[in-house]
C-alpha cells in the first residue's frame, strides 16, 4: 500500500532503500559476491515523480543513491513540494520494477511499491 514520508521541503531528505531481488529476498543475501552487489549499486539511478491524482506523472526530481554495502543504498533527495511521490531506482535506464529488483525503503517497511504521500513540513499550501 501507500504509506507517508515526512520530509522538509527544500531540505535534502534522506531515505535507506533495501533491494530484493523479485523473490522478495533481500539482494544482499542472493547476490554471491559483494563485487556483484557493488557493480549493480553503482549504476544505479533515483528518480522522485510527483504524481497527479490519475497517478501520471507530473514531474521528475532526480536523486543521488550511495551504495551503504550490501544491497542497501542511501538514496538522497531534495523535494520541492509535498505531494504524491513515486521513488523509482532506474539500473542504467531500466526502471527497477522491470528489472528484477524490488525496492524496499527501510524505514517504511511497508512501502514495498515506493509509493507514498510526502508530507512537507514548514510549507503552506503545498499541492
Amino acid at each position: 500500500g501507500e504509506g507517508l514520508l515526512r520530509a522538509v521541503v527544500g531540505a535534502p531528505t534522506n531515505v535507506t532503500v533495501e533491494l530484493r531481488d523479485k523473490y522478495d529476498q533481500p539482494l544482499g543475501k542472493t547476490l554471491p559476491t559483494d563485487e556483484e552487489a557493488a557493480l549493480i549499486e553503482s549504476r544505479l539511478r533515483c528518480n522522485l515523480h510527483y504524481l497527479n491524482s490519475r497517478g501520471d506523472v507530473l514531474d521528475t526530481v532526480q536523486g543521488a543513491a550511495a551504495s551503504m554495502g550490501r544491497g542497501f543504498l542511501s538514496v538522497t533527495f531534495v523535494p520541492p513540494r509535498a505531494g504524491e511521490c513515486l521513488l523509482e531506482l532506474q539500473l542504467d535506464d531500466l526502471p527497477l520494477h522491470e528489472a528484477p529488483f524490488t525496492v524496499s525503503i527501510a524505514e517504511k517497511p511497508e512501502l514495498r511499491t515506493t509509493r507514498f504521500a510526502l508530507t512537507g513540513e514548514g510549507t503552506r499550501g503545498a499541492a
